[in-house]
């Protein structure tokens, strides 16, 4: 029997950043033969079932998504424990994580931390088996590949205007992109083989 693999996008409110990383993730997933993995979110300061920040679902329908039956949810540690891999949305939400579940430090990381060490997993021609590998590697990176000294955070726009959710979504949009492709990359001989 195959184990779930099962990423969990985190922000602080699951109102605006984390329901639509989970959303483009799950989108980019589905046309990729042989990454059957589920995306969830949650939110360490949340309110269980309040509806996506209605910028936000403006700018996931210029994405072709939709955010209209997103519910946040309260991070819980029966959610971390789950997860294959934690991708949170800054250092201070990754560090909540780690708090609440201390084992799952090797699993959590910043969105914007994961494409950096993936990147350099790509450089090092790696090439692995299943989410919980690449997480275990990108992990084991971590000492290799210094990240920059500013943190590696995705600003949230909750509560500003239209624009900084724009600005937002667009970069959000565009880390996403860059983990899908590192991912396929290091993943791509899960593709199912082709027969003829």
């Amino acid at each position: 029997m195959m184990t779930r693999e099962l990423i969990l996008v985190v922000c602080e409110g699951n109102l605006a950043r984390s329901p639509l990383v989970a959303a483009l993730l799950s989108h980019r997933l589905g046309g990729h033969v042989g990454l059957s993995l589920d995306v969830e979110s949650a939110g360490t300061r949340a309110a269980d079932g309040a509806p996506a920040a209605t910028s936000m679902c403006e700018v996931a329908r210029g994405y072709g998504m939709e955010l209209n039956e997103h519910q946040s949810r309260w991070l819980t540690v029966e959610h971390v424990r789950e997860a294959t891999l934690v991708l949170t949305m800054s250092e201070l939400q990754r560090e909540d994580v780690q708090r609440l579940v201390p084992a799952a430090m090797g699993r959590v990381f910043t969105l914007v931390e994961l494409v950096r060490l993936l990147s350099r997993l790509e450089e090092e021609g790696a090439v692995l088996d299943n989410l919980s590998e690449l997480t275990q590697a990108a992990h084991a990176a971590r000492p290799r590949s210094i990240g920059p000294e500013q943190a590696e955070d995705v600003e949230d726009p909750y509560g500003r205007d239209d624009a900084e959710f724009a600005a937002s979504g667009q970069r959000i949009a565009e880390l996403v992109d860059r983990l899908m492709d590192r991912m396929v990359a290091t993943l791509a001989h899960r593709k199912a083989p082709v027969v003829g």
